[in-house]
């Protein structure tokens, strides 16, 4: 099992090379590689289907989205998963995602995280041929820091019927003190323009567009 954990630093990153055309990758930026590592071992061990982790160790600070986004970018897989280091999984937790993705093509499973219930996929499984298109390459908008990425994500995803909600796909987000935390400041102008990536040309302009408020309140 220790042979599919691999542990890097962000400065690092430019060494790591890692292909699997039709595979999962479990990517997950992390400040304490201790924790990380136990958290790994416990979603390999209930994943149900083979995988590799990827911890990357943000010595610099540069946060959570940049760090996806940088080791995301050295992966050739099909399926990447993106989780934190206070995950806990249900049993079968990546198979059966990866099941509903295959069955359903489409390109965004969020999973159960014991809070928003599909709202916001704040752990999921992303088809990387579907994200790509939506900006350039990075899974997640690269302005974001460190909060609303994943809101954005389910925003557009939902937009272009690309997003599964399974209940029975389960990886819980254990936090106890996160839902009294201040999401990051710098992280709210992005997300407030979201509708210029959600409702590309004229839909944006003349009818998505001016719903986004009412629409993001439903939805999250």
């Amino acid at each position: 099992m220790d042979a599919l954990i691999k542990t890097t630093r962000v400065e690092k990153l430019h060494l790591l090379s890692y292909s699997d055309p039709d595979g999962v990758a479990i990517v997950m930026p992390s400040l304490n590689v201790a924790k990380a590592t136990e958290t790994a071992k416990i979603l390999l061990k209930r994943a149900g289907m083979t995988t590799t982790v990827f911890i990357v160790e943000d010595t610099v600070r540069q946060g959570f989205i940049k760090t996806l986004n940088d080791t995301a970018a050295q992966l050739r897989v099909r399926y990447l998963a993106y989780v934190a280091e206070d995950a806990f999984p249900g049993v079968d937790w990546l198979r059966s995602a990866h099941a509903r993705l295959e069955e359903t093509n489409r390109g965004l499973l969020a999973f159960n995280c014991g809070k928003w219930r599909g709202r916001i996929a704040a752990f999921g499984l992303v088809r990387l041929s579907w994200v790509k298109q939506l900006y350039g390459g990075p899974v997640f908008f690269p302005a974001y820091k460190a909060h609303k990425a994943d809101n954005e994500l389910t925003v557009i995803a939902r937009v272009q019927d690309q997003l599964v909600y399974d209940p029975n796909c389960v990886l819980v987000e254990i936090d106890a003190d996160k839902q009294f935390r201040e999401t990051v400041p710098e992280d709210k102008p992005p997300f407030a323009s979201v509708s210029v990536r959600a409702f590309p040309g004229s839909l944006r302009l003349t009818s998505y567009g001016p719903l986004l408020p009412s629409i993001l309140c439903q939805w999250m």
